[in-house]
Protein backbone atom coordinates (compact mmCIF):
# COMPACT_ATOMS: atom_id res chain seq x y z
CA UNK A 1 0.00 0.00 0.00
CA UNK A 2 1.08 3.37 -0.47
CA UNK A 3 0.37 6.68 1.09
CA UNK A 4 0.63 9.82 -0.35
CA UNK A 5 1.46 12.48 1.19
CA UNK A 6 -0.41 11.24 4.69
CA UNK A 7 2.50 12.68 7.60
CA UNK A 8 -0.14 14.03 9.43
CA UNK A 9 -2.84 11.44 9.11
CA UNK A 10 -0.06 8.51 9.49
CA UNK A 11 -0.78 7.84 13.22
CA UNK A 12 -4.74 7.43 12.20
CA UNK A 13 -4.17 5.45 9.22
CA UNK A 14 -1.84 2.81 11.26
CA UNK A 15 -4.24 2.63 13.88
CA UNK A 16 -6.96 1.37 11.23
CA UNK A 17 -4.62 -0.66 9.64
CA UNK A 18 -3.97 -2.84 12.70
CA UNK A 19 -7.38 -2.87 14.09
CA UNK A 20 -8.42 -4.58 10.31
CA UNK A 21 -5.94 -7.28 10.91
CA UNK A 22 -2.31 -6.16 9.26
CA UNK A 23 0.55 -7.50 11.19
CA UNK A 24 2.36 -5.11 13.32
CA UNK A 25 5.52 -6.63 12.60
CA UNK A 26 4.62 -5.86 8.74
CA UNK A 27 7.08 -3.62 7.05
CA UNK A 28 6.94 0.44 6.45
CA UNK A 29 9.10 3.28 5.14
CA UNK A 30 8.77 6.80 4.67
CA UNK A 31 10.29 8.54 1.87
CA UNK A 32 10.74 12.61 1.81
CA UNK A 33 11.75 14.30 -0.99
CA UNK A 34 11.73 11.73 -3.53
CA UNK A 35 14.42 11.46 -6.51
CA UNK A 36 15.82 14.45 -5.48
CA UNK A 37 19.15 15.05 -3.37
CA UNK A 38 17.69 15.87 -0.18
CA UNK A 39 15.64 12.21 -0.57
CA UNK A 40 15.38 11.17 3.10
CA UNK A 41 14.04 7.23 3.93
CA UNK A 42 12.93 6.36 7.23
CA UNK A 43 11.78 2.57 7.97
CA UNK A 44 10.29 0.90 10.57
CA UNK A 45 7.12 -1.42 10.93
CA UNK A 46 3.07 -1.04 11.28
CA UNK A 47 3.61 -0.70 14.75
CA UNK A 48 6.33 2.04 14.82
CA UNK A 49 6.62 3.73 11.71
CA UNK A 50 4.33 6.85 12.44
CA UNK A 51 6.59 7.35 16.07
CA UNK A 52 9.49 7.24 14.03
CA UNK A 53 8.62 9.59 11.08
CA UNK A 54 7.50 11.97 14.10
CA UNK A 55 10.67 11.68 15.82
CA UNK A 56 12.72 12.03 12.31
CA UNK A 57 10.68 15.55 12.12
CA UNK A 58 9.71 14.10 8.33
CA UNK A 59 7.55 16.82 6.75
CA UNK A 60 5.34 16.55 3.33
CA UNK A 61 6.34 15.94 0.37
CA UNK A 62 6.48 12.13 1.47
CA UNK A 63 4.95 9.02 0.87
CA UNK A 64 4.50 6.20 2.78
CA UNK A 65 4.81 2.65 1.90
CA UNK A 66 3.49 -0.67 3.88
CA UNK A 67 4.10 -3.96 2.96
CA UNK A 68 6.68 -6.18 2.24
CA UNK A 69 8.16 -4.23 -0.76
CA UNK A 70 9.13 -1.60 2.08
CA UNK A 71 11.77 -3.87 2.83
CA UNK A 72 13.80 -3.72 -0.02
CA UNK A 73 17.16 -2.30 0.18
CA UNK A 74 17.51 1.18 -0.55
CA UNK A 75 20.44 0.63 -3.13
CA UNK A 76 18.12 -0.98 -5.38
CA UNK A 77 16.02 2.03 -5.76
CA UNK A 78 19.07 4.51 -5.60
CA UNK A 79 20.73 2.66 -8.37
CA UNK A 80 17.51 2.74 -10.69
CA UNK A 81 16.88 6.22 -9.49
CA UNK A 82 20.48 7.09 -10.99
CA UNK A 83 20.67 5.13 -14.06
CA UNK A 84 17.16 6.44 -14.76
CA UNK A 85 18.50 10.02 -14.07
CA UNK A 86 16.54 12.80 -12.00
CA UNK A 87 14.53 15.31 -13.29
CA UNK A 88 14.89 17.14 -9.65
CA UNK A 89 18.61 17.34 -9.75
Amino acid sequence: MVFLMAVATLPKITEALSAHGLAGDTPAATIANGTTSMQRVVRGTLDDIAAIVEAEDIVPPAITVIGEVAALDDCTVESETAAAGSMYG
